[in-house]
């Protein structure tokens, strides 16, 4: 049987929100002092990454804004998904693109995937792809299979999508930033916030 809510540690939540904080602050930060402009593009999270990055120091000036492509004939219509699966990599690359096009970004983040409980498209609940797109238009994208309740999985997808933007930031292109796939069928876990460099 799936617990609810009150299965989840509090302390587990409060390190979570922290480290997403930490990423949204450096983002603003190199934003910032790059002039860059970022925009979102996202479905399962249901515009929670729109709230973190518009809550982010300055963002009236490097936010463009976000589309919360949540019923899939919103991702055909909008955001250009072609006709079919919405969970795969490349409905979250045409959400990036497409994103940043239409908002008028140097930089994009998009993500879609099943955040529970059932399955969804025939993948199991955790399943998520997150695609970033840079100033050259192409994007990346990355596969993660996350554990836990549906508020575990969105806390985990935001997360690791603030992760991918900034990676992407510092490194400049996308391309280089998630180079390194996960196998199929790993289980991913919330991460240690990256090193101060």
């Amino acid at each position: 049987m799936r617990r609810g809510r009150q299965g989840s540690s509090p302390l587990v939540e409060s390190a979570s929100d922290e480290r997403t904080d930490e990423l949204v602050a450096r983002i603003a930060e190199a934003a910032v002092q790059q002039h860059l402009t970022i925009a979102s593009a996202e479905s399962l999270t249901g515009g929670q990454l729109a709230c973190m990055l518009s809550a982010g120091r300055h963002s009236g000036i490097w936010y463009r804004g976000g589309v919360v492509a949540y019923h899939r004939e919103v991702k055909y219509d909008v955001l250009g998904v072609p006709e079919g699966p919405v969970i795969s990599a490349e409905a979250a690359g045409a959400m990036a693109e497409e994103a940043r096009r239409l908002l008028g970004s140097l930089f994009s983040v998009a993500v879609t995937g099943v955040g529970g409980p059932g399955r969804q498209e025939g993948q199991p609940p955790g399943t998520v792809f997150i695609a970033v797109c840079g100033p050259d238009g192409t994007h990346r994208v990355r596969r993660f299979a996350f554990d836990g309740e549906p508020l575990v999985i969105l806390k985990q997808t935001a997360y690791h999508s603030l992760r991918a933007l900034l990676g992407a930031i510092r490194d400049g292109a996308p391309s280089r930033v998630l180079a390194a796939e996960p196998r199929e069928g790993t289980r991913t876990r919330l991460a240690p916030p990256a090193p101060r460099g």
